[in-house]
């Protein structure tokens, strides 16, 4: 069956302004991964910087979390520590490389040092020792203050005084 002149110029005619249509179409930016528009596609980028960024950080608290930490007694520190308080006159304190002792009714005391902090403060230098025994953990802060009147005083109890001892002739 053949199909009259005019259909066929109408069939031509609407052929050709779909081609047109098509062409205007495909000189436009072809649609992202799944159909996204350009503004999808920034959407989508945004996204991933902002999740790379998470990831990245909380990578870098995880090896912070394993990093060995100083166990480093300060020279300054070594050596024993005793005060005059009369309830602790009896019961000096040391510090070791990696040891803190406390001498108590027992005997003396040993715990191994797990971290030392320490910052400048006011003309004293503030410690922070992170120590442990059988599992648990301990703090100890104080304050050095450096000679002539070199002493330590525990940040909880300002009244005591300790100072360092005069080591032992042999």
């Amino acid at each position: 069956m053949a199909l009259p002149d005019d259909h066929r110029a109408r069939l031509g005619q609407k052929a050709a302004e779909l081609l047109a249509e098509m062409r205007q179409q495909s000189d436009a930016p072809p649609p992202g991964p799944g159909g996204a528009t350009a503004e999808g596609g920034t959407r989508v980028r945004v996204l991933s910087a902002v999740f790379g960024v998470v990831v990245l950080v909380a990578l870098v608290l995880v090896a912070l979390r394993f990093l060995p930490k100083d166990k480093t007694v300060p020279v300054e520190l070594l050596g024993t520590w005793e005060t005059e308080f009369p309830s602790h006159a009896q019961h000096p304190m040391e510090f070791a490389a990696d040891t803190l002792r406390f001498h108590t009714e027992e005997g003396w005391m040993a715990y191994a040092i797990v971290q030392v902090r320490s910052r400048e403060q006011e003309g004293r230098v503030w410690y922070r020792f992170d120590y442990e025994a059988e599992g648990e953990s301990f703090e100890l802060t104080f304050y050095y203050y450096a000679p002539p009147d070199e002493r330590i005083q525990f940040e909880n109890q300002p009244h005591l005084e300790w100072r360092k001892a005069a080591p032992e002739s042999e």
